[in-house]
């Protein structure tokens, strides 16, 4: 059985962002029997059509999302303000927000589960904009933990 392809288009301000996540994403490669990551970063190749798209806030490009419309994108949150995220979850077709410091198993789960038709979002981003919202478990609850 060949390996599953996910192509990966990388549009970050910081360039060495781009070839940090490719050079992670290669090595992952290399150990995995099942999963291959194609990485190019903008512009890409004509031919290259792109699974999955990263961006950063200064990156969010609604041409670029319009011209590979099937393509899943990532913010990547590099320190953001929870109300400038919660804005851009709201006013743009985001499938997942990871942080900066996601690390690769979390970051290959991530794009898993995008790929499947998810959202992704980690409990820390999902816990923060709730309290935020001002939802809050309630104590003595059952579903609160202490």
């Amino acid at each position: 059985m060949g390996k599953h392809s996910i192509k990966i288009l990388v549009n970050f301000t910081n360039y060495l962002y781009y070839e940090a996540i490719k050079s992670l994403l290669a090595n992952e490669q290399a150990t995995s029997e099942s999963q291959q990551y194609i990485v190019e970063c903008m512009p890409p190749d004509e031919e290259f059509v792109p699974d999955i798209i990263l961006v950063d806030f200064y990156n969010l490009d609604q041409k670029l999302f319009s011209r590979y419309s099937d393509a899943k994108v990532f913010l990547i949150d590099t320190g953001l303000e929870l109300e400038v995220i919660a804005s851009i979850l709201f006013s743009n077709n985001i499938a997942g927000l990871l942080s900066y410091d996601t690390d690769v198993h979390l970051l290959k789960k991530a794009f898993k589960a995008v790929s499947s038709g998810k959202i992704w979002l980690t409990n820390k981003h999902v816990k923060t904009l709730l309290h935020k919202a001002g939802f809050s478990p309630r104590r003595g609850s059952s579903y609160a933990r202490g």
